[in-house]
């Protein structure tokens, strides 16, 4: 197995861990024509455990390597393959991080004000603006070339 550098893999369809690509191949026909064709690797981005660390890592592997990585263990092929997994993304599954976060409160979503555009089958523009329940509407001849701003403006919609 070869070691490739890092960012090799950050752009191209190849296995991280296994460094398997596409193969060149050849479609023949019934009147054994040749046509080149791009056998390409069976990617897929998985979450891994790290169970030495105790987080799901996220990597871009083969069907091949999921299998090998069972048998084997993660830590053991990123190092054959030269990867560092604390460069990796990951979710943190540390039993003290869990508590943590159960503990910290949930912020509801932002209430933002929405702007729509809704067409009238007479070719009038109806404008529909909403914020925590308020209601605006505009009703704009088809004529009328105003930008999204200066119509959240006229409504009071920002």
């Amino acid at each position: 197995m070869r070691l490739i550098d890092w960012p090799f893999y950050a752009a191209s369809r190849t296995c991280q861990l296994t460094g398997k690509k596409a193969n060149n191949g050849y479609v023949v026909t019934f009147s054994h024509k040749r046509n080149k064709k791009l056998q390409g690797a069976n990617l897929q981005y998985k979450r891994l455990f790290w169970p030495e660390e105790k987080r799901w890592v996220r990597m871009r592997i083969s069907t091949k390597a999921m299998k090998t990585v069972e048998k084997r263990g993660l830590q053991v092929m990123a190092k054959e393959a030269g990867i560092d997994l604390y460069s990796l993304p990951y979710v943190d599954a540390r039993p003290e991080r869990q508590e943590w976060l159960a503990q910290q409160p949930r912020h509801p979503p932002m209430v933002s004000a929405r702007l729509r555009t809704v067409s009238h089958r007479r070719g009038n523009s109806v404008l529909l603006c909403t914020s925590e329940g308020d209601t605006a509407l505009s009703v704009l001849p088809p004529t009328a070339r105003h930008s999204r701003n200066t119509l959240e403006r006229s409504l009071d919609c920002s």
